[in-house]
C-alpha cells in the first residue's frame, strides 16, 4: 500500500513542477494546470475503476451466453403435436409419490426429500 502511494506522490509531484515549468515559460496560466492535472487524474480514477470490473463484466457474458444457449435449444417435446395422451384424458387419475428422495449432483450431501409420499386426488 506504502509503494502505490509513493507512486501516486511522485507522479503528482513531476506533474507540478512540469506545470511550473510551462507557468514560468509563461506558456500556460495557474488554472489551466490544475484543470489539466485533475482532468487527468479524474480520468485515471474513473479507469482504474473501469479495470477492476473487468473479470466481473467477463463472467457476466459467459452467463448470458449460456442462458441463450438454453433457451435457443430445440425441445425434445413437440408442443404443437396433436398425438398422444392430452391433459383432457389424464384427469379422473389419482397421482401418487412414494417414498421419494432426492438430492443436488452438485450437493449429494444436502439432502432435499428424504422418504418424501404425496397423494393427490383427483377432481
Amino acid at each position: 500500500f506504502g509503494f502505490s502511494q509513493a507512486i501516486n506522490f511522485v507522479v503528482y509531484s513531476i506533474a507540478f513542477f512540469y506545470g511550473s515549468r510551462l507557468i514560468d515559460q509563461g506558456k500556460y496560466q495557474f488554472s489551466d494546470v490544475i484543470a489539466v492535472f485533475f482532468a487527468v487524474v479524474m480520468m485515471g480514477i474513473g479507469l482504474g475503476r473501469s479495470a477492476a470490473a473487468g473479470p466481473d463484466i467477463a463472467k457476466g457474458g459467459a452467463a448470458v451466453s449460456n442462458v441463450f444457449s438454453i433457451i435457443d435449444r430445440k425441445t425434445k417435446v413437440d408442443p404443437t403435436a396433436t398425438d398422444g395422451l392430452g391433459a383432457k384424458d389424464a384427469v379422473g387419475d389419482d397421482i401418487e409419490l412414494k417414498h421419494v428422495a432426492f438430492t443436488y449432483p452438485s450437493r449429494p450431501d444436502a439432502k432435499i426429500l428424504k422418504d418424501f409420499s404425496l397423494k393427490i386426488k383427483s377432481g
